[in-house]
C-alpha cells in the first residue's frame, strides 16, 4: 500500500541515506512510485486499512470506491459479454474512455483520483525528505508507466510534476504485448462465452500498443525473444510520449528506451523516442547493449 506509513518511513530512510552518503548526486530516479498494472488484478489494489484511513483523511468515500471496484471486477469476471465489447468498440471509446475516468463523476472515477492522490502525496514526501536532508538542488525524477496504464497505476503526470524535475516514461515495449496477453487470458478464462478476436480488438483499442489492427489472437501477443522485433508500432509509441507530455504540462518528459531486442529494432525504437520527446531520452539496461548498439546511439547523437 502506498498509504502505508511503514513503507513511507522506510523509503524516507533510504532517501536520507542516499543523500548523506552521496551528496554529489545530480538526482534520484524513483522506479514505480505507483501501482504497477502488470496483471489485471494489480489494477484493483489498494483497499487496505492504510488506504481506508488515507481516504477518510483526504475526503474520499472509501466504501463508494470499493463497491465500484467490486462491481467492475465482478463484471469482468463472469459477466462480460460480446455485446459489451461491441458497444465499447463501436462507441469509439477505448483509450480515450480510460483516459477520461479521472473526470468521471462515479465511484470508479473517485477511485482512480484517490490512487492518483496517494501517488502525488508519495512524491511530496520524496521531495520534502530530500530537502530536509540538505539535497534541495538534487533532481527528483519518476520512472512511470505510459498512458493509459497511468489511470490505474495512479500516476497523474500533472500532479507528480509539482514535485519532479522531470518524468521518465518507460517505452518497455517487450512488456506491453505480454501484459495484453495476461489480461486477455484472465478475461477469457472467466468469461468462456467471449469471442477471442473481439476481446483482443478491445484490448488493442484500449491499450493502444500496436499500429497493426489486424492482430486478433492472443498468441500474437507475447514477450519477444532477444532476436525478435518488438510488436509495438512506431506511431503507438509516439502517441504515448506525446500524450504523456500533454498531461505533464511544463514538466519535461523523457522517453526511456529499453536496450533489449535485435539491432535494427533497437535503432527504430530509439529513433521513435528521439522524435517524440523534445527533452531527451534515457536508455535502460546497458547490459543488453553491444558495440553495434553503442554505435547506433553515437550516430543518432550526432544527427
Amino acid at each position: 500500500s502506498l498509504a502505508s506509513p511503514h513503507i513511507i518511513k522506510y523509503t524516507q530512510a533510504l532517501i536520507r541515506d542516499l543523500c548523506s552518503q552521496y551528496p554529489s548526486l545530480q538526482g534520484i530516479r524513483f522506479d514505480w512510485p505507483e501501482y504497477p498494472p502488470y496483471l489485471l488484478d494489480c489494477a484493483f489494489v489498494d483497499f487496505s486499512n492504510h488506504a481506508m484511513k488515507a481516504a477518510n483523511r483526504l475526503g474520499f468515500n472509501f466504501n463508494r470506491m470499493k463497491n465500484a471496484a467490486i462491481r467492475l471486477y465482478q463484471k469482468l469476471h463472469g459477466n462480460l459479454k460480446d455485446s459489451d465489447l461491441i458497444a465499447w468498440n463501436e462507441s469509439n471509446k477505448g483509450f480515450n474512455y480510460i483516459q477520461g475516468l479521472r473526470q468521471e463523476n462515479s465511484g470508479l472515477g473517485e477511485w482512480v483520483r484517490f490512487k492518483a492522490k496517494l501517488v502525488e502525496e508519495l512524491h511530496s514526501v520524496f521531495r520534502q525528505t530530500m530537502n530536509q536532508a540538505g539535497a534541495n538542488k538534487m533532481e527528483l525524477l519518476s520512472n512511470a508507466f505510459p498512458p493509459p496504464w497511468t489511470i490505474f497505476s495512479g500516476m497523474d503526470y500533472e500532479c507528480v510534476g509539482r514535485y519532479s524535475s522531470a518524468i521518465c516514461v518507460k517505452l518497455y515495449t517487450m512488456h506491453w504485448p505480454m501484459m495484453l496477453q495476461f489480461y486477455g487470458q484472465q478475461l477469457l478464462k472467466a468469461n468462456h462465452q467471449l469471442s477471442e478476436k473481439l476481446l483482443v480488438k478491445t484490448l488493442v483499442n484500449g491499450l493502444d500498443i500496436t499500429d497493426n489492427k489486424f492482430l486478433n489472437q492472443l498468441e500474437n501477443f507475447h514477450y519477444p525473444t532477444p532476436k525478435e522485433a518488438h510488436l509495438v508500432g512506431k506511431q503507438a509509441q509516439h502517441r504515448k510520449i506525446i500524450q504523456a507530455q500533454k498531461e505533464a504540462g511544463e514538466t519535461p518528459v523523457y522517453a526511456v528506451v529499453h536496450a533489449y531486442g535485435p539491432l535494427e529494432n533497437f535503432r527504430q525504437r530509439l529513433q521513435t523516442a528521439q522524435a517524440a520527446s523534445s527533452h531527451g531520452i534515457w536508455i535502460n539496461r546497458y547490459g543488453h547493449l553491444s558495440d553495434e548498439k553503442l554505435e547506433i546511439i553515437g550516430e543518432l547523437d550526432h544527427q
